[in-house]
């Protein structure tokens, strides 16, 4: 098994208030918040929503200190559909890490929810009894735990941003195969194809493996080459937050005379052997097969707190 690229997250909140007297009041400025393990399980179920759809942020009267294992807010008072956006993503090429943001922005209509409140959460899929997927005591702009205080003239907005991080530094682990080492170098995401799709949806699902004499670059296009599209297996690891995927190269998918030395992982759905996946394998010396063999190639994916 080779170990891919990984992603860490964090989520952060803003709170502020339009008062009856028209001002604008700042609650919480980029306050951090915990990611519950329940966000974690949709990630590996590929069921996270990465669009706009049922997207909620909850507001209650909690005061316990958020911790990972917990599922719901502690009292939920009220919730409001969140808008989505996406800026594109940025590449720091001294870190070598790409950052993705989601931001999600909830807006109550004025007086609709009243008195105080001490907790937030994000919750994906519009879940009943304030079942979160993030929670957060309410914190003033110094991050201190504080009550917030809302009237029949007051408007509550919050923003809630996911913040993703991708190392796109190459790795690289030696493997035995058939007798001989071979070099399985991970190389950087083609960062242009990076989107939230491809973290928080459904993993690649197909593999291309091609022989190609030049090893293709960051942010270019991969060569075309022969090759045969591979199927995919998928399995979850729940207690270490990663998803395992084998793909195979099956019999039958015609001779590689000079060997095996590029495998592409794409979640797209044509079958071209160009495909422009988010990363790919370069495998020094290329791997021998022919028609009656098959190549198994299995990669891990693990996500984790910021």
């Amino acid at each position: 098994m080779i170990e891919s690229l990984g992603t860490k997250v964090k989520g952060t909140f803003d709170i502020s208030v339009q008062r009856g007297s028209g001002e604008l009041e700042i609650i919480s400025e980029d306050a951090e918040n915990i990611l519950l393990n329940s966000f974690f399980d949709l990630w590996l179920q590929a069921t996270v929503p990465s669009t706009t759809h049922n997207i909620s942020i909850y507001v209650g009267t909690g005061t316990e200190a958020p911790h990972v294992a917990q599922t719901t807010l502690g009292n939920f008072v009220s919730s409001a559909g969140a808008n989505v956006t996406q800026p594109a993503g940025t590449h720091d090429a001294g870190t070598n890490i790409f950052t993705l943001k989601s931001i999600y922005v909830a807006e109550w209509a004025t007086g609709s929810v009243l008195g105080n409140l001490t907790e937030l959460g994000l919750s994906f899929g519009n879940l009943p009894n304030g079942e979160v997927h993030t929670r957060a005591l309410i914190k003033d702009v110094g991050g201190n735990p504080t009550t917030l205080t809302l009237t029949a003239t007051d408007k509550l907005i919050i923003t809630y941003t996911l913040t993703f991080y991708l190392n796109l530094a190459p790795t690289s682990q030696v493997l035995n195969v058939n007798g001989t080492d071979h070099t399985f170098e991970i190389n950087p995401m083609i960062y242009r194809y990076i989107s939230l799709s491809t973290i928080l949806g459904t993993p690649p699902s197909r593999c291309h493996a091609m022989y190609t004499a030049a090893k293709p670059v960051l942010a270019s296009g991969i060569p075309s080459g022969a090759g045969g599209v591979g199927q995919v297996s998928r399995i979850s690891d729940p207690i270490n937050k990663v998803i395992k995927q084998k793909f195979t190269v099956p019999t039958g998918t015609g001779n590689y005379t000079n060997g095996l030395n590029l495998i592409s992982f794409t979640d797209f759905s044509h079958s071209s052997f160009t495909a422009n996946g988010p990363w790919f394998v370069w495998i020094d010396p290329p791997i021998p097969k022919t028609a009656d063999q098959e190549f198994d190639i299995e990669l891990s994916y693990p996500m984790a707190r910021a």
